[in-house]
């Protein structure tokens, strides 16, 4: 009966070790693949990781630069407004007339009246004339 069938089956079963020796006893067949799986999902967060944190710089480093050159190209286009600005504010001060509004106001105090004042006062909206002192004060109409 040595050789029976459930014979060999009874010493399988005898030879089969208890749950915590199967493990022991299988532990490459279960553990290297969760080596493996470990080591790769590692690696792939490593790398996903370090590759965020590059184009993270890179971004920051375009960001900035292209801020610098879009706050050049407004300064440029400042530049020449407030130069053009300058220009034309000259040329009125250049004006005999504006002298002479400016040196003795009229008694109403309307001294923008002039052709020239008008005309810049309707290209430039946003501005207002209001004559000064030397001493950089409002010129009251009362003064002379």
């Amino acid at each position: 009966m040595a050789n029976c069938p459930s014979s060999r089956l009874r010493a399988r079963d005898s030879s089969v070790p208890d749950g915590r020796n199967l493990l022991v006893s299988q532990s490459l067949r279960y553990r290297l693949p969760l080596l493996i799986l470990t080591l790769l999902t590692t690696v792939g967060a490593t790398f996903g990781w370090l590759a965020y944190r590059e184009v993270e710089q890179a971004l920051r480093v375009t960001g900035t630069e292209r801020a610098a050159h879009a706050a050049d190209q407004v300064a440029g286009l400042l530049g020449q407004s407030v130069a053009a600005r300058v220009a034309e504010l000259r040329r009125l001060a250049a004006d005999s007339l504006v002298r002479d509004a400016v040196r003795a106001p009229r008694a109403d105090g309307s001294s923008d009246q002039l052709p020239a004042l008008q005309d810049y006062l309707k290209r430039n909206q946003q501005s207002t004339i209001s004559p000064l002192r030397r001493e950089g004060q409002p010129r009251r109409t009362t003064e002379s």
